[in-house]
């Protein structure tokens, strides 16, 4: 018996593995294979995104941390607070700008003389300039230490039993825009302080 090249030969079944596909079987595999990867990739691309604001509310986090161990620094140090708005202290979204509280600190360079440091929230501005806490060491030009925030609570723990001394009780909000959604974030401190006036 002899057999042409490339063709199987006659009578003889194919084995299931050695027949080929059909064409209505790779459309099927084919589409079923773009489904995955629809899937797949839709859910990477929420990932990502979801990913990306949590960074965004990070950071936000991260910059009012850095506003809060400044205003804890100066609270920790003070020798008098002075309420410029009366205690409680709540700027809340829609307030105008306004002074919050004087702080009397030593210098740093000269500690037995001190210095006063004024804390004052306003609402005016743009992009980074919007919604700042300035900080005004002196006569000097007051400087931002926070912004985008929404709300400020400064309050007295006066339940704390400790005689001349007190408890701060601080909180910030902030709010921004990621790609058109908010992101916001808080931050808590409590802070004692030597000398309450």
């Amino acid at each position: 018996m002899t057999f042409r090249a490339g063709r199987p030969p006659a009578g003889r079944r194919f084995l299931a593995c050695e027949r080929g596909l059909t064409l209505v079987e790779a459309v099927v595999a084919a589409l079923l294979m773009t489904l995955v990867m629809v899937a797949v990739l839709g859910l990477y691309g929420r990932a990502v995104v979801y990913w990306k604001r949590s960074e965004a509310v990070a950071d936000l986090e991260d910059h009012l941390r850095v506003s809060l161990n400044t205003l804890g620094s100066d609270l920790r140090n003070a020798r008098t607070l002075n309420w410029l708005t009366g205690p409680p202290t709540r700027i809340q979204p829609g307030v105008a700008a306004t002074d919050l509280f004087e702080l009397v600190v030593p210098k740093r360079t000269v500690p037995w003389e001190t210095e006063t440091i004024r804390y004052s929230w306003a609402a005016t501005g743009t992009g980074d300039t919007r919604n700042v806490l300035r900080r005004k060491v002196g006569s000097a030009v007051p400087q931002p230490i926070a912004h985008h925030i929404t709300g400020i609570e400064v309050d007295m723990d006066a339940g704390n039993g400790l005689e001349a001394r007190g408890l701060v009780l601080v909180t910030l909000r902030a709010e921004k825009e990621y790609r058109g959604q908010p992101v916001a974030a808080e931050v808590t401190g409590r802070f004692q302080i030597r000398v309450v006036d």
